[in-house]
């Protein structure tokens, strides 16, 4: 039997179990570390019911993050260091992978599939003219061979190259998973996640695939991330609740000069990441403006409002109205400017739902995730800016608001061992990304690497078919290996019994014989 048989064999009898375990794992454009979200997934993968069974974040150690920084903000490196740090990542995304099995006492062993992002070091949405040809490329690292193998798991990756090679822009790549897990059959929905970079899902009333689409809005916490770790020296990460943000005031000439951006007007399918919104941006708008302070609210603000101030969309901040920018000897207060981040992030958020969204599709309600919804602050200004929307919490559906992109890529991979598309084709919204299938590479000890729906997985070399063996045993046997434990505890004052027990031993010895002559051949092929 070929080991490409036994694979699909086993993903077949897992699908007619009803149910299947699978791992997400991710890691965003903030850099905190790798989220990892075990899940039980029920019926078909056209219709999933999703019940999370355990969910772990695992931050980066600093000098990792201080790598993975060092690269993805385009510092000069070499293939050399980029080479170590995807294998570095990939024992890294294994371990968070076997941790998150251990907090649920599942052996890895039970899992039908991993899916992995991976980490994002360069996204080019757009594309842009090379060599006579017009490229978008993203890159992400944690070598999903190195995760197949430490965790003996089908690993899935590679999700935002199979979208640009489909004509997306490689983000975002929830739509699909918002579309199963929180469409609505009366209530139009936007589920909006708010990472290091903002983006949401459209999700009409009783929509069809072809009509959800999403796109990002702009910065999501990278900005305030970037600025509290700055002015904290690296003691902190983020703003708690927006408290700090809390105790400033917008600078509303600062977002006057940001807000006119061209990319905040450009029309989806749209993408960003760090490169628009990193390092680079925070020097340029918040910490070069030493010389410039907020003053103080003494009276109410009558001058015309500079052009483009509100281009964002959605009314000024009542809290920012009467500020001026003045020249100054003091630098900018730091609430100051982590106001204005967070005015931003709202306001951004608010002029794509306004300018592409509402007024075209009828919404009733927008569902927050990710760690901007512990941002107090940030919520409660986009409950301002969107007085006709209803803001939920995606903690409201089931979906836990930390762990929703690493259930998101859960679902995606187990989609994608079904043969189901991942991504909906940008170039044609009738047709979907992968759907074709294709071998694209060959792991050193023989097990084909595949790409399913457009997407790659890297399979574990097994070595005399092990993983494959114990798998097959224990899902062709789960009869026999019940009553072995049943009879166990059971007193043998009926002939009966003995019987049973007689007849469920000799099935398990004939099958792990059956099983290992089977297994022996392939190996020996």
């Amino acid at each position: 039997m070929h080991l490409r048989d036994t694979r699909s064999k086993t993903v077949r009898q897992q699908s007619s179990l009803g149910s299947r375990l699978v791992v997400g794992l991710m890691s965003g454009t903030s850099l905190d570390g790798i989220d990892a979200a075990l899940v039980r997934i029920s019926g078909p993968a056209t219709k999933p019911r999703v019940r999370l069974r355990a969910f772990e974040t695992h931050p980066y150690p600093a000098s990792v993050r201080e790598a993975v920084l060092r690269v993805a903000t385009g510092q000069p490196t070499t293939a050399g260091e980029i080479s170590q740090l995807n294998f570095l990542l990939g024992e890294l995304f294994a371990e968070a992978a076997l941790r998150v099995c251990r907090a649920a006492r599942i052996s890895p062993a039970r899992l039908a599939a991993i899916g992995s992002h991976g980490q994002t070091i360069f996204h080019q949405g757009a594309p842009v003219r090379q060599a006579g040809h017009r490229i978008s490329s993203t890159l992400q690292i944690a070598e999903p061979s190195i995760i197949a193998e430490r965790t003996g798991a089908p690993v899935v990756a590679d999700f935002r190259l199979a979208d640009i090679a489909a004509g997306g822009q490689g983000a975002p790549l929830v739509p699909m998973v918002d579309y199963l897990l929180l469409g609505d059959a009366r209530k139009g929905t936007v589920a909006l996640n708010i990472g290091g970079i903002a983006n949401f899902t459209v999700i009409p009333a009783a929509a069809q695939p072809e009509q959800v689409f999403g796109f990002d809005t702009g910065p999501g916490n990278m900005v305030i991330d970037g600025l509290v770790r700055h002015f904290t020296k690296g003691r902190k990460a983020y703003d708690a609740g927006g408290r700090w943000a809390a105790k400033g005031q917008v600078i509303e000439a600062l977002l006057a000069e940001i807000l006119p951006m061209p990319f905040f007007s450009q029309p989806p399918p749209k993408s960003a990441g760090r490169e628009q919104f990193g390092q680079g941006f925070i020097n340029q708008f918040f910490i070069g403006l030493k010389g410039y302070t907020a003053s103080t609210l003494e009276r109410p603000h009558t001058r015309p409002a500079p052009a483009g101030e509100n281009a964002g969309g959605g009314p000024p901040s009542p809290q920012g109205r009467g500020l001026e920018m003045k020249r100054g000897r003091r630098g900018a207060r730091p609430e100051d400017l982590l106001r204005t981040a967070t005015e931003l992030t709202a306001r951004t958020i608010a002029g794509g739902l306004d300018r592409f969204v509402l007024g075209k599709i009828a919404i009733h309600r927008l569902i927050v995730s990710g760690g901007g919804s512990h941002n107090r602050l940030l919520v409660t200004r986009l409950a301002e800016l969107l007085p006709s929307l209803r803001v939920h919490r995606s903690d409201e559906f089931g979906i836990d608001v930390d762990a929703k992109e690493a259930i998101a890529f859960a679902v995606l991979a187990d989609r994608t061992i079904h043969g189901q598309p991942a991504q909906r084709d940008r170039r044609a919204p009738s047709r979907y990304v992968g759907e074709n299938f294709a071998t694209i590479a060959v792991c050193s000890a023989g097990v084909p690497t595949r790409v399913l729906s457009g997407t790659r997985v890297a399979t574990p070399a097994l070595q005399s078919g092990a993983t494959w063996d114990r798998c097959s045993v224990r899902k062709e046997m789960r009869w026999q290996l019940r009553i072995v434990v049943w009879l166990t505890w059971c007193p043998l004052d009926r002939p009966c019994y003995g019987i049973l027990r007689c007849w469920a031993f000799a099935g398990l010895s004939s099958w792990r014989g059956k099983n290992r002559r089977v297994f022996t051949k392939s190996s020996a092929a």
